[in-house]
């Protein structure tokens, strides 16, 4: 199903027990090094293996460029399969058991729009019996999304795929790659979120939970919230999930957190241009608001 059609490392990459699996294109390699960055900035032993589809010979340069120990492996995915238009990166991730080397046996996957803002040799060291993951966060933006999940599939909890330890040695032993694949192709007819709903729907009770507000702050859905500010403080992993802080429509507060936590100077340039974009969309979209929020602050001596 997959084939290798190169594999790269940098010479820091050394297989230890604090490695992390990421899975991207050309479109996140900016987000992904940053991502790295400020992981290494916590976290410094730890190393990247990369599953990518074709990268630009400038992406895989900035990578491999990058500090801390990392690995590319580029994949094909056999052209007889119909993927049903889905990202293969998503793809890539479900079967990251199969495609990585056996030598290893444990891996923590991170997606590209995290960033780290603390320690988390805890979760590293965590082996689950299978997969671990974190509970979703219950806000009304995916609440049809969730119970048209549990109309279909009777499940206690619905977690969230953006942080997933993978106990490789036990997923080869006790599934086959085959019985994986037909769960899998079976399951595309059901699902909103193509591997999220999958790794649910598979491994369902014997997914073992990870702490959500520690490791998978999910910023979008929490803004507003009482808890927000409570544990922003106290978080080692920041999600940010349908408001993408590289959009410019995206709350302030979120292309802020981002920009705080932004390690990458390509990324802290991007991000300078999307706050003053933002800025110039609060403005218009409501000027009224606006200026009267413009003249408390310059009471206030604010400005």
């Amino acid at each position: 199903m997959f084939r290798i059609l190169n594999e790269q490392h940098n010479a820091q990459f050394i297989e230890n027990d604090k490695m992390i699996l990421l899975t991207f294109d050309d479109n996140y390699v900016d987000q992904t090094i940053n991502l790295i960055m400020s992981i290494l900035a916590y976290n410094p032993e730890c190393v990247f293996i990369c599953l990518c589809p074709e990268l630009t010979k400038e992406n895989t340069d900035k990578l491999l460029q990058t500090d801390g120990g990392i690995k590319i492996l580029t994949l094909i995915i056999d052209s007889t399969i119909d993927t049903k238009n889905w990202p293969i990166t998503t793809i890539f991730r479900v079967f990251a058991p199969w495609i990585l080397d056996n030598t290893i046996s444990d891996i923590l996957y991170m997606d590209s729009d995290f960033v780290c803002t603390g320690d988390i040799s805890e979760l590293l060291h965590f082996v689950p019996r299978y997969i671990a993951m974190c509970p979703e966060i219950n806000a009304s933006v995916k609440q049809n999304m969730l119970d048209y999940f549990f109309s279909v599939h009777p499940l206690s909890l619905y977690c969230n795929a953006g942080v997933v330890k993978f106990n490789c040695d036990s997923i080869r032993s006790d599934y086959t790659l085959q019985q994986v694949l037909d769960a899998f192709w079976e399951s595309l007819q059901y699902t909103h979120y193509l591997d999220q709903d999958f790794l649910n729907i598979f491994f369902g009770e014997k997914i073992d939970i990870i702490n959500n507000f520690l490791y998978n702050f999910q910023a979008y859905e929490l803004l507003g919230s009482p808890m927000y500010e409570k544990v922003i403080k106290s978080c080692a992993l920041i999600h940010f999930t349908i408001g993408k802080p590289w959009n410019y429509k995206t709350p302030r507060t979120l292309i802020k957190l981002y920009y705080k936590h932004t390690k990458y100077d390509a990324m802290k340039k991007r991000m300078k241009t999307v706050m003053h974009k933002n800025l110039i969309y609060i403005i218009l979209r409501s000027p009224k608001k606006t200026i009267e929020s413009l003249c408390k602050a310059i009471a206030k001596g604010c400005i």
